[in-house]
């Protein structure tokens, strides 16, 4: 429903989600050459926060 982008994050706001896996992606732009790693996605309930899941760390590299 709702994207917002920061320097240090991305944050997605939809107003509901059923049950069962579900995948979240966003386009990046690679600026500098090096080696670089994404810490893992959260995902919280507004309204309930005992609802929560998270996802693995990314590592990528961005060559010259």
């Amino acid at each position: 429903a709702y994207v917002e982008y920061r320097d240090e994050r991305v944050a997605f706001f939809v107003r509901s989600l059923g049950r069962g896996p579900h995948s979240v992606s966003y386009r990046l732009r690679a600026e500098v050459p090096g080696r670089f790693h994404a810490l893992p996605a959260r995902a919280q309930a507004m309204y309930a926060p005992e609802l929560k899941a998270n996802s693995d760390e990314i590592r990528l590299r961005v060559e010259d």
